[in-house]
């Protein structure tokens, strides 16, 4: 539904303003890739130390604005009983964990794909936009218990986009043994200075993703205390997690190269990583 809003209220600004119909889909295209170049400009030619020849920079652009009217045009704002199909669980279960102003569309292909390997898949969404990251991880752990209650000898693994990574991460502090393989995407695990803008908003999630805010840092040291292994795939050219190397974290990692933060959830090379993964890691 917010996202929904969102794109009602950018429509009607838009013709408010201009009182034509061609500005409103001239912007409604434009808008993205004009703010999703300046983006990738940063993360490939400006702060990452490996910086991308102009055909990969184009690529990278052209994938994020794809991706961007994807999911933000599209999968995202189709009603959930598009991409959930069933309550049952097979021996192997994956959770589903978005991230920042995403929901649980954003996964859809990548879960048709596991349903076709014989994998049972469910979702988990913030209830509200901008609260805390431990609300999420209250979902996901509701969702994890529930599994294991009804269904104890499933092996469940939680693929985790972005911030849902780091809800992911707080989840497993609050089990005595690991009850899920973790594998996060894109996830600003020491943080990303791009949360500023929304952390000076007020967004509580935003401020929580502030590289060495009070919640990362107990976070962190928490994890490692407690030794949980996860896989991290992460790209050295993030567009949303900067600097990228801030998503460089854990003991199991693929790392890209020009591909930027919302092109996981469209890419089949990123989907076969984690499919893979999937199928042959270890479990817990």
């Amino acid at each position: 539904m917010s996202l929904w809003l969102w794109l009602l209220a950018e429509i009607s600004i838009i013709y408010l303003i201009t009182n034509q119909i061609i500005w409103v889909v001239i912007v409604f295209f434009m808008g993205p890739l004009i703010a999703i170049g300046a983006l990738s400009i940063v993360s490939g030619f400006i702060i990452n130390p490996i910086k991308l020849n102009l055909k990969s920079f184009l690529m990278m652009w052209f994938g994020e604005w794809l991706s961007f009217m994807v999911l933000f045009r599209g999968l995202q704002l189709l009603p959930k009983r598009c991409h959930i199909k069933s309550n049952e669980v097979a021996h192997r279960h994956v959770i589903f964990v978005h991230g920042f102003f995403c929901n649980a569309g954003m996964w859809a292909p990548l879960a048709r794909k596991c349903e076709r390997l014989q994998f049972s898949t469910s979702f988990v969404e913030m209830t509200q936009l901008t609260g805390s990251l431990e609300m999420l991880a209250d979902e996901l752990q509701v969702e994890v218990k529930r599994l294991k209650d009804k269904h104890p000898n499933t092996e469940v693994s939680v693929v985790a986009f972005s911030m849902g990574g780091l809800a992911a991460r707080a989840c497993l502090l609050r089990f005595e043994h690991i009850p899920f393989r973790l594998i996060t995407v894109h996830s600003p695990h020491k943080g990303t200075h791009l949360a500023w803008f929304f952390a000076l908003l007020g967004a509580k999630n935003a401020q929580q993703m502030v590289p060495g805010s009070k919640w990362l840092t107990q976070l962190e040291s928490k994890d490692a205390a407690r030794g949980y292994p996860f896989n991290v795939l992460w790209s050295k050219h993030d567009t949303i997690v900067m600097p990228a190397k801030l998503a460089d974290y854990g003991l199991s990692k693929d790392e890209e190269e020009g591909k930027g933060h919302l092109f996981a959830a469209i890419d089949s090379e990123c989907h076969q990583i984690i499919v893979e993964t999937l199928l042959t890691g270890s479990t817990y």
